[in-house]
């Protein structure tokens, strides 16, 4: 399986502003009278735009024996990346069909309750006032902590490394060098 993080939380008020700024300007939809741009974030298509250039040179297969690639992903804005995946061309099966120079079949699952959420739905850790109460935050922790355990596993991971999620996937990724020195 592969996985994908994608951040939209706070960050993009902050550090990943230019970010995204620099992506639109590359993009030729950035108003630089205005500022303003498409949406405040960079669409996940660009996310998958990635596995191209991470197939190139490796010896990854696109579809595995049983059918489409499992992609796992991780966000904080599972509503709005979900609506995106719909808005993908699908196959006559249902999975996103990524045109990619290997033409991959992709299927997405998020994290665990991530299917059912709803624009009100919170899971940045402190991403609404109250904070929740002890057993959603114990969830919001367990589900932080499968994320990362899982996105750390995948085949080929997709993310920002400005971001300290990133970094955190990153880290448990590389493998320790035990030669003696």
């Amino acid at each position: 399986y592969d996985g994908i993080h994608v951040r939209r939380g706070d960050k993009l008020e902050s550090d990943a502003r230019v970010h995204v700024r620099k992506y639109w300007q590359y993009m030729g939809q950035y108003d630089e009278e205005t500022g303003r741009m498409p949406t405040n974030y960079i669409p996940f298509a660009h996310y998958l735009s990635q596995f191209d250039v991470a197939q190139d040179g490796d010896d990854v297969e696109c579809q595995e024996k049983e059918g489409a690639r499992l992609v796992y992903v991780a966000t904080d804005d599972p509503v709005e990346v979900q609506k995106e995946v719909a808005n993908l061309p699908k196959d006559p099966e249902g999975n996103t069909v990524l045109v990619t120079k290997k033409g991959c079949q992709m299927k997405f699952h998020f994290v665990f309750g991530h299917e059912e959420a709803s624009a009100e739905d919170s899971f940045h850790l402190d991403g609404d006032v109250s904070k929740g109460d002890c057993e959603e935050r114990y969830a919001r922790n367990i589900a932080g902590i499968a994320d990362l355990l899982i996105l750390a596993k995948a085949d080929i991971f997709v993310g920002e490394f400005t971001s300290n999620w990133g970094s955190l996937v990153r880290t448990f990724r590389l493998r320790v060098n035990d030669s003696a020195k």
